[in-house]
């Protein structure tokens, strides 16, 4: 059993290698979440030796588009005081939201998250570039 787990890993680590390497440019978007999940141990640098070794030609740190989000959001909050505002830089929780709560759905902000604005951001200077939101969500 062991055996075959190890084999399932280094297979898709063979694939996504190849994957990776045929790519013309690959960047790796990382959420602040992950460090979270990875422990105290892997930093930025750590995380960025190993996605190179793996073929990433780049990464970009999600958390640089939060200054950004936060000034988009208090402008908005500023021109919509009649309501509360609601945001989540999560897709599926703003889904769920809006099925269990439709009237609430007019409530959340149309501001762009973090990992999006960065991702137009990566898109202006690798505009041929294959980018990779790594997450801990699923």
């Amino acid at each position: 059993m062991v055996r075959s787990n190890f084999d399932a890993v280094a297979s898709f680590s063979d694939a996504l290698l190849s994957f990776i390497s045929g790519l013309p440019c690959s960047v790796a978007l990382l959420p602040p979440a992950l460090f979270e999940i990875l422990g105290e141990s892997v930093t930025p640098e750590i995380l960025d030796k190993a996605l190179f070794r793996l073929g990433f030609r780049d990464t970009s740190p999600v958390s640089s588009g939060i200054g950004e989000l936060t000034a988009n959001l208090v402008a908005e909050a500023a021109r919509r005081s009649d309501v509360s505002l609601l945001f989540s830089a999560c897709p599926q929780i703003r889904k769920i939201a809006a099925e269990e709560y439709p009237r609430a759905s007019s409530c959340f902000s149309s501001a762009l998250p973090p990992a999006d604005r960065v991702a137009m951001r990566v898109r202006e200077t690798h505009p041929d570039a294959t980018l990779f939101f790594l997450s801990p969500c699923s």
